[in-house]
């Protein structure tokens, strides 16, 4: 254990190690101000940018990409946190995300903590929302921002103009203002008079700050490269911001009289008025007409004169485009250095009388995106509707950098090849607009259709959506109308489309609320921490905190704290084997009213669906962060439920965690006795059986036949389950030629249904939809589909294993080791294995397949659908078993067989759309005993009596956190053999997680909020925390007389004991036999 203690320490301190850094890519980013997408590789053959096409052809296009707020400062502080404005808390010029919510990390910064070498030309933030030397957090390297300035005319007066004329009209005011005793706001009063909007002046271009910036760029790109560290070079481009101030060759490209203005010269029709501007900032200039106004354009010469200045401006940008990619050749960076190219926003430029930003219409929230560099596809486009905010976690995946937790984005890397089955679910794309002070608009485009609601009372806090809060809404059918002209939301033959995108917009909008939310209490906890609104310094562990962000929000969103929890305050209660002793009250317990009740009469109550996968990490699932893997079905389950990202098994192995979630009980000792022997009022099924409910079980089981099989307990329909831990074959007949001689291997039913070229997933999917579409209308169900999947033999179907093969080839994985020592074996630290991903993928294509036969039968609202796992993933061997091994758990350490958090720590997702409002709970701990008493609680508002497992619904409900609870675990068979683990007793209360390895006299103790890794053993540094835990363990040991076995045994028990009901052993398998 010390070996491997040491080796994964280096491996996450603070450079990770030589080979990391080596691995990890470069990224140079490059922003442009107000571009839109109005380029040559953009569909725009008028315009001259060659340099834009150069780019296009060395990597991906991203034509339908959307800002989440289209102005500087909340744009590009979304885009550097990978959070939403509702977020980052910036919604205008002034706001600092450093002081408007502290709890974030910008992206370079977090860069800097995984041993980049980081800086910065240009503008890359807006300097009124970042905090002093334009987020001096983030540079390594001070970041720089050049003025122009030309050999013969000199400096650029104000950073802009170099007319000689406009110039001498500048000092002239400047004299004048001085000599009437002026002292501050000199360039606010100059403005006043004199600020012309356009520029096209025969100079050099680095007479102007972008040539300039092309040149440091030039000249830090070159010293980069020398270094020894990965780095992060930005280079911000200012124009085409206005004023439109370019070289006179630039606009010399255009011919003014074949511009063509914009063919909407008027607010349209039906377009609420809340959703136009005055077009504030273009009035700003002092040539422009001050007679236009909504409906009342400015006159078509002008008009015409700023589109050439925009269009000059970005010909000028184009031409230090290529000076950059010319020297990112020269130096070879193209083997090692990631390209991303972003606009911050669009620009109307007349459309709707309207100029500049500041809309949620198409002409300000689309703008340019575009990757280049090693492992991308070149010459790419893709039409998915994307949102910015996701080049923070698509950097990182391509850099070889773990993701960090805060984002809300999802990495673009599946899209970024030419294999159209890699893929990321991007249905929509979501940007906002605050108006006044308190209305604000938000708009949802996908690939046809734009809707927007605008809300009142909504501007500076998080409150739930409210649709009487709703003042304005849009809808606008591109594919018809690319020009917006028509607001088609009363226009019947949309009706369909507008209830579908409303609903999907409300969804996402409740479950920012619940982000925001979060993050309001975690922005509160910093500054406490700090005792001011600033961010804590990073110490000397800070390093550790880097691995813990690659765990999603979870992990380190915890609030510490030290309450005893209900168990630990209790005496044992029964378990099966006590349970005949227990005095059965007929029926489950009820606090609530019979008014309260109503809700559970028969033609109400909700069907029930749990779908439990084998042997599948936390990791294993895109949503909660997997490298490769693609589950969009889960994904989008995860999406509608309420997602526990505080979940855990009650073991670490297949048997005693399925004990645990079938009778809601601790597993606390091998014998676990007959389940044919529960009371009434202790078993979920008969409960569940006495209000009406229609029952199957369909899948593994592992827990016994006979007495101790899903009828046995009391399902009324089994399919596919008995004694077996696995499957022969996951491919027809599926039971191998042992199975036939060791029921202990037999899967029943299977062979004599299933035929040749059946997987077996696909098999048990089939067989759960079929008892639910021949399940009588007028009766609930109640289905469990308990996949083999995602258990040993590894084994795929072709087309699902070649899929992954090219992503996981060009996959760097941060720059891990394959494997590194844990407990008596080793432990797997990549996802690399295609057969593996193609396992995964099925699973997912199988729950598609119940949520569409839900979504087919109209029951899909009022149905619960649970998806979990009975454990952690098997990413470790043992000492005498080198087998192979498929998936990681990591950042989580460890996997199936041990008690750190990648054996035990589990997705859940809830889904009840009726009921259950969507959202991340983020804190609450719970464990897969607690799963049967809160389906009974929220479908029949019963509870189980004399059971460990809790109900949750009030967690649910938002009533509750659970963030302080108090669990146990208790291992007394180890498999130092085959999966390397050590006999051992763990208590988690609060953050704090405590591990007596008993039989080695070892104790362990982490801070999980601090180190999700479980690297920073604070047993010996935190004596008081380590014996209050201690008691903890001892006294819940005591009281559930938890046994201490001699030595290890990994073979199964050959000699049975008493029964549950005090009798002899019936004659059939019970739980505890077989359980790898």
């Amino acid at each position: 254990m010390l070996k491997r203690l040491s080796l994964l320490l280096i491996f996450l301190a603070v450079g990770q190690s030589v080979f990391a850094q080596q691995k990890k890519n470069n990224i140079l980013f490059i922003a442009v101000d107000d571009l839109k997408p109005l380029l040559s590789n953009y569909g725009h053959p008028e315009m001259k940018t060659p340099n834009f096409d150069r780019l296009a052809a060395m990597g991906v296009t991203f034509t339908n990409a959307h800002v989440q707020q289209a102005v500087c400062g909340p744009s590009r502080a979304s885009i550097m946190t990978g959070t939403t404005p509702d977020m980052t808390k910036v919604w205008d010029l002034q706001t600092d995300f450093r002081t408007s919510n502290p709890a974030l990390v910008s992206m370079p910064e977090y860069l800097a903590q995984n041993g980049y070498e980081t800086t910065a030309i240009g503008k890359i933030y807006h300097k009124g929302s970042s905090a002093p030397g334009h987020d001096g957090k983030s540079w390594t390297i001070p970041h720089m921002q050049p003025e122009g300035k030309d050999p013969v005319y000199g400096s650029a007066a104000y950073e802009y103009y170099q007319d000689p004329e406009v110039k001498e009209q500048i000092a002239e005011i400047e004299s004048k203002l001085k000599a009437a005793g002026t002292k501050g706001g000199m360039r606010e009063k100059v403005f006043k008079e004199i600020k012309p909007s356009v520029e096209g002046f025969d100079v050099s271009d680095e007479a102007y700050q972008d040539g300039m910036y092309a040149l440091e760029a030039i000249k830090m790109m070159k010293q980069l490269s020398k270094g020894a560290k990965p780095f992060f070079l930005g280079v911000g481009f200012q124009r085409p911001h206005l004023p439109f101030v370019a070289p006179k060759k630039y606009w010399d490209l255009y011919d003014r009289n074949k511009i063509q203005i914009n063919p909407l010269q008027s607010t349209g029709t039906d377009i609420p008025k809340i959703a136009f501007h005055n077009s504030g900032e273009l009035r700003a200039y002092t040539d422009i007409q001050k007679d236009f106004d909504l409906d009342q354009p400015i006159n078509e010469a002008k008009q015409k004169e700023l589109i050439h200045g925009y269009m000059a401006c970005i010909s000028y940008i184009d031409a230090q485009l290529g000076k950059l990619l010319d020297t990112y050749l020269a130096l070879g960076l193209d083997k090692n250095t990631e390209i991303v190219l972003w606009g911050d926003h669009g620009w109307h430029l007349g459309d709707h009388t309207l100029w500049c930003k500041h809309s949620n219409f198409e002409q300000a929230t689309h703008a340019p995106l575009m990757f280049a560099g090693p492992g991308i596809a070149k010459g790419v486009k893709v039409d998915n509707p994307v949102e910015m905010l996701d080049i923070f976690p698509t950097l990182f995946e391509l850099a070889g950098v773990p993701q960090h937790a805060q984002t809300e984005g999802k990495s673009l890397a599946p899209l970024m090849d030419k294999d159209k089955k890699t893929t990321v679910a991007t249905p929509y794309a979501i940007s906002q607009y605050s108006r006044a002070k308190d209305i604000k608009g938000y708009s949802l485009r996908n690939e046809r259709y734009r809707y927007t609601e605008w809300h009142k009372n909504d501007y500076n806090s998080h409150k739930k959506y409210d649709g009487a809060n709703i003042m304005a809404t849009e809808l606008y059918d591109y594919e018809k109308d690319p020009l917006e002209s028509k607001n088609l939301i009363n226009d019947p033959a949309y009706a369909q489309v507008l209830k579908d995108l409303k609903m999907q917009l409300k969804a996402h909008l409740e479950a920012k609320a619940v982000a925001a939310s979060a993050a309001k209490k975690a922005n509160k906890n910093a500054e406490k921490a700090t005792g001011d609104s600033g961010v804590k310094n990073p110490d000397a562990k800070s390093n550790k905190k880097k691995e813990a962000a690659s765990m999603s929000e979870s992990t380190a969103s915890v609030n510490t704290g030290q309450v005893k929890s209900e168990e630990q305050g209790s005496k044992k209660p029964n378990t099966a084997q006590q349970n005949k002793k227990a005095k059965a009250s007929g029926t489950a317990s009820s606090n609530k009213t019979a008014a309260e009740s109503t809700r559970t009469a028969e033609g109400s109550k909700p069907n029930i669906i749990i779908i439990l996968a084998d042997d599948l990490g936390y990791h294993d699932l895109s949503f909660t962060g997997s490298e490769i893997y693609n589950t969009p079905n889960i994904d989008e389950l995860a999406k509608k439920a309420k997602s526990f990202q505080v979940a855990y098994s009650s073991y670490p192995r297949c048997v005693p965690s399925r004990y645990a979630m079938m009778t809601s009980t601790y597993p606390v000792n091998e014998d676990h006795g007959d389940l044919s022997a529960i009371p009434a009022e202790n078993s979920f099924i008969q409960q569940f059986k006495s209000s009406g409910y229609q029952t199957s079980y369909v899948g593994k089981w592992h827990l016994g036949d006979g007495n101790n099989s899903p009828k046995g307990l009391g399902f009324d329909h089994s399919f596919a389950a008995g004694t077996a831990g696995g499957t022969g074959s996951h491919f027809y007949p599926f039971n191998n030629e042992r199975s036939k001689t060791d029921p202990d291997l037999h899967i029943e039913d299977v062979s004599e249904t299933g035929k040749k070229g059946d997987y077996l997933a696909d098999l048990l999917t089939d067989q759960t939809v079929d008892f639910i579409k021949k399940a009588d209308k007028s009766k609930p169900f109640m289905a469990i589909l308990a996949h083999y999947a995602v258990h040993t033999p590894i084994e795929a179907k072709k087309e699902d294993i070649e899929r992954n093969k090219p992503q996981i080839a060009a996959n760097s994985f941060g720059g891990r080791p394959e494997y590194i020592l844990e407990g008596e074996g080793r432990n797997k630290m990549r996802q690399d294995d295609a057969v593996y991903a193609g396992m995964v993928e099925n699973l997912d294509m199988n729950v598609g397949k119940i949520l569409q036969a839900l979504k087919d039968l109209g029951i899909d609202k009022n149905t619960i659908v649970v998806f979990t796992s009975d454990h952690g993933g098997l990413s470790n061997d043992g000492n005498k078993n080198q087998r192979h091994l498929a998936t990681t758990n990591f950042p989580l350490r460890a996997g199936k067989g041990h008690l750190y958090e990648g054996g035990v720590r589990v997705p859940l997702f809830i889904k009840w759309e009726d009921k259950i409002k969507a959202g991340a709970e983020t804190e609450s701990i719970v464990l897969g005993m607690d799963l049967m008493p809160t389906l009974l609680d929220l479908a029949l508002d019963k509870k189980l009596t004399k059971v460990d497992g809790k109900s949750y619904e009030k967690v649910i409900e938002g009533k509750e956190k659970w963030n302080d609870r108090t669990v146990f675990w208790h291992e007394d068979k180890a498999r130092p053999y085959s999966t390397g683990d050590s006999k051992c007793s763990s208590v988690r209360s609060g953050n704090y997680k405590l591990m007596h390895f008993y039989e080695k006299g070892i104790y362990e103790m982490y801070d999980l909020s601090k180190d999700i890794s479980e690297t920073d053993n604070l047993y010996a540094a935190q004596p008081e925390k380590a014996k209050e835990l201690t008691q903890l363990l001892t006294d819940w040991k005591k009281a559930y007389q938890v046994k201490h076995g001699k030595g290890g045994n990994e073979k199964p028990a050959k000699k049975d004991k008493t029964a549950a009901n005090g009798k002899d052993k019936p004659k059939n398998k019970k739980a505890g036999q077989n359980d790898e």
